[in-house]
């Protein structure tokens, strides 16, 4: 953690949609209430790998025809978010378009 090395055994603990503790199982719990005394939800994620959202910072999000691209907006946006990125950063393209997409998905 801080230095890209891989923590075993670690432990994440999310509140309200925010990610608010990351490291081994002992330190990021310390402190906490047992999950299972707070009726909290608990992902064994033994042989798994957690990564973080992916950042395109230069994606052409609107290019061609734009009345085609609004109408496949939604399905293209939910592709980047299946393939990991959470932001992305407009790097040209029609910028009235790109604050529509905006705006639609706020």
């Amino acid at each position: 953690m801080g230095n890209g090395s891989v923590i075993e055994s670690g432990t994440v603990v999310v509140r309200g949609g925010r990610i608010v503790s990351v490291g081994a199982a002992t330190a990021a719990l310390a402190g906490l209430p047992r999950a299972e005394s707070r009726g909290l939800r608990q992902i064994d994620a033994r042989g798994m790998t957690l990564m973080p959202g992916f950042i395109d910072g230069h994606r052409h999000i609107i290019s061609g025809n734009a009345e085609q691209w609004f109408k496949d907006a939604p399905q293209r946006m939910q592709e980047f978010l299946e393939a990991g990125y959470t932001t992305l950063l407009a790097g040209g393209g029609p910028a009235e378009g790109n604050l529509e997409l905006k705006r639609r998905i706020d």
